[in-house]
């Protein structure tokens, strides 16, 4: 099927809002009545979704008993209001640089006026650069990776550091942490802003700290946002990529109105292209499926004749048709077997969850609709209401065809992909029971059209999603940002280990990228044994009478550190600390400090062994490690012998990734029962068969 102009993929290009913004593009002079009556109209509408958002994350709050996915809201909460603030400040700002400026600026003004401040020979000067400053190695490390694969950075160890590199590098964002040495980085933003060359450049602050008094005095200090640590990489990411968008949309938005306005629809588009992805990402075997999903359903209207307005409007509603999955159990969503019936039911309510979170958004009215009605049939025996024939709503017919062609052309927990003939069939079998005939008909046509099985999983699907755009080349983008290509084929999976206490599932929380978490637990454990010396230095300082400011900043940067990478234990430990030294308490810290050091120790102790045994195997081959056995079976017995369970089982997970061939394959499993039984001996007796089988 071909994609042409007139296809229904040209409708992104303009999705959005269309604003009244009448002759003011060509106008050089606008009245402030007019400018402020437009400025309040693009307020109104960039803060609509937000507010929606705001809504979303308080009802899940409200009627969700998962734990993780309360939190979650939460933080999309903490982050709606964060960006309704950016938001007024940033049309605040426009007025004032028109008011200042004048009309006749119709351009981005030029880079920043600092003639000193050069781009380092054969960097790319388009490609922003972001200036991080962290007392914490690790964190500075950290966030270079993460955002290393789309923005230049350079990195600063304290103030002082950021103050000198400052007057040679001219970043578009400055990445500041709160808590380092004097001067900290309240002072340092301070010393930034007296520059009015400096004074310009958008500061992010990293806080460890939760303390709400400490989120408004960022704000107040003239930051653009704060992030928390440990920071989530996705966050990280969109939070500077957003404010370096906002500061260059800053600058030329009082001249450039109408092009502004189509700039609001990237927004609006990233908040529904986040929460389909949000969703997608709780069911393992649907990536993507909301997106092909929402593709399939546009140019089923298309094809059906519908206006370009309507067919932005269901294609929206196919991005969001399973939102209400937000408030489903993973547990369930991924579970391979049959559903029972109170699964079952649990999966259902996704529909009328969606429909409550979606009918407060108020730009697309029928948003809910798709939400709500996608598992209706045609023959009135779907849920949530039964509805059938023409009651169903139109665009929720469209959705469920599309939806049901999407799940019979992706691998899912129960089922796989199918051929397309098998596809084809099924859609004429279905027609006026569970689909809509006509509907259904218009697939079948599209199937037809695709004769190389692009519209499935294993393609992707045949409709790239174009991005917003500018609406004039002379203008530099804000939203020209590069986004990250990752090449992962035929690259070793990044080694992440398993130790007692290091929850992973929260480490990938925090950074979802496996390569760099794997680099960024590396690194902490790397610099575990000199945090721990620090630590210590400053705890004997206080011990004979010093300050207690050194021990508090050490025990706040082990506290972030530790989150960043999920060792829970330690990073609640070290907050306590934190916050004893914050309060003096000297007592409290002598109690608690011997067994923080002695959990960090055995915690080092634990990562070293998982190391020790990845670098014993590593390099062996993906199919044979025979080389590597004698010492890895050394190290089971030690293990063994040590009563270490976990680090003997860590072996056993190792080996079972391999296969030997047998009697090898055997005698892993008999391996593998000893350890389970507590059987010393028996692993004793099954190594001495491997060593004896393979010649050792």
């Amino acid at each position: 099927m071909s994609v042409g102009t007139g296809n229904a993929l040209d409708i992104f290009t303009g999705w959005g809002y269309n604003w009244n913004i009448r002759k003011v593009k060509g106008e050089k002079n606008v009245n402030k009545t007019e400018e402020h009556r437009l400025l309040a109209g693009i307020s109104h509408e960039l803060r609509s979704p937000i507010d929606a958002i705001l809504s979303y994350g308080r009802l899940i709050v409200a009627e969700s008993g998962d734990t993780a996915i309360r939190e979650y809201a939460q933080k999309i909460e903490s982050a709606a209001l964060g960006m309704t603030g950016v938001i007024d400040g940033m049309l605040d700002k426009a007025a004032d640089y028109g008011e200042k400026y004048g009309r006749e600026h119709s351009s981005l003004p030029a880079a920043k006026p600092v003639s000193s401040r050069t781009t380092a020979p054969g960097e790319d000067s388009k490609v922003p650069l972001v200036l991080i400053v962290d007392d914490d190695e690790m964190i500075r490390g950290t966030a270079s990776d993460i955002l290393g694969s789309i923005f230049r950075t350079e990195l600063a160890e304290d103030g002082n550091d950021a103050l000198k590199k400052l007057e040679t590098v001219c970043p578009s964002l400055i990445l500041l942490d709160i808590n380092m040495p004097e001067p900290d980085g309240f002072r340092t933003l301070e010393l930034i802003r007296r520059s009015p060359d400096l004074s310009v450049i958008p500061v992010i602050f990293l806080t460890g700290d939760e303390d709400r008094e400490i989120e408004i005095r960022c704000l107040k200090a003239g930051a653009s946002d704060f992030v928390r640590k440990p920071f989530v990489s996705q966050v990280l990411v969109e939070r500077v990529r957003r404010i370096i968008e906002l500061d260059r949309l800053q600058n030329y938005l009082s001249s450039e109105v109408a092009v502004q306005t189509r700039r609001s629809v990237h927004l609006s588009k990233e908040i529904m292209l986040a929460l389909s992805k949000a969703v997608d990402a709780k069911d393992h075997y649907t990536n993507g499926h909301s997106q092909r999903v929402a593709a399939y359903s546009a140019e089923i209207a298309r094809r059906m004749g519908k206006l370009r307005r309507e067919q932005e409007d269901i294609y929206a509603m196919g991005l969001l048709h399973d939102v209400g999955k937000i408030g489903v159990s993973e547990a369930i969503i991924n579970k391979t077997s049959r559903l029972d019936d109170g699964e079952y039911m649990q999966i259902k309510t996704h529909t009328t969850i969606g429909y409550e979170i979606l009918k407060i958004i108020t730009e697309i009215p029928g948003l809910a609709t798709g939400a709500r009605w996608h598992h209706e049939r045609y023959d009135g025996r779907g849920y949530p209401d039964g509805l059938s024939g023409t009651d169903i709503p139109e665009e929720a017919r469209i959705i469920c065809v599309a939806d049901c062609y999407d799940a019979m052309t992706s691998n899912r927990s129960y089922s796989k992909v199918r051929e397309q003939a098998a596809v084809r069939e099924e859609m004429l079998r279905c027609c006026g029971t569970q689909f809509d005939p006509d509907i259904a008909r218009i697939m079948v046509a599209m199937i037809d059209d695709d004769p190389d099985y692009s519209m499935s999983e294993r393609v992707g699907h045949m409709f790239a999603v174009p991005t917003v755009t500018s609406g004039t080349a002379d203008h530099a983008d804000p939203a020209d940002i590069p986004v990250p290509v990752t090449e992962d084929a035929g690259k070793e999976r990044p080694f992440i280990p398993e130790a007692a206490g290091l929850d992973i599932i929260t480490a990938r929380r925090n950074i979802s990228d496996e390569t760099v978490l794997a680099s960024t637990i590396r690194r902490f454990y790397d610099l575990m044994p000199s945090k721990l010396t620090k630590l210590r230095s400053a705890y004997e300082t206080a011990e004979k009478g010093g300050e207690l400011s050194s021990y508090r900043i050490e025990a706040h940067s082990m506290k972030s550190s530790s989150a960043t990478v999920g060792l829970n234990t330690l990073s609640d430990l070290a907050k306590a600390l934190e916050l004893m030294a914050k309060d003096g308490n000297i007592a409290g810290i002598r109690e608690l400090h011997p067994t923080f050091t002695e959990e960090w120790e055995q915690m080092y102790g634990r990562l070293r062994k998982a190391y020790e045994l990845h670098d014993a195997g590593k390099g062996q081959g993906s199919g044979d490690i025979t080389a590597a056995l004698p010492d890895l079976l050394t190290m089971l017995r030690l293990y063994m012998e040590n009563m270490d369970v976990d680090a003997a089982d860590s072996v056993i997970k190792l080996l079972e990734t391999y296969s030997f061939g047998e009697p090898l394959n055997g005698c892993i499993e008999e391996l593998k029962t000893a350890v389970l039984a507590l059987d010393e001996d028996g692993v004793n007796a099954v190594s001495q068969r491997i060593l004896e089988e393979i010649g050792k």
